[in-house]
């Protein structure tokens, strides 16, 4: 995705964690790979995840 489309993906990615703190994300993005029939290991996506979070932080942080 790109443009506004990854634009309001991640919007829906931050509303998941808000509505269900935790887990949220993960479940939203596990439901979408699975509506597209993307097949994945959950360790390997939740390392991801872990990494893209770690990125992040660091953007945040450098006022990004």
């Amino acid at each position: 995705m790109s443009g506004e489309a990854a634009s309001a993906y991640a919007k829906e990615v931050v509303t998941a964690d808000f509505e269900e703190p935790g887990d949220g994300v993960f479940r939203k993005v596990k439901a979408d790979f699975d509506a597209k029939g993307i097949t994945f290991i959950e360790a390997e996506l939740r390392a991801k995840m872990n990494e893209f979070m770690a990125q992040a932080i660091v953007q945040v942080k450098a006022g990004e």
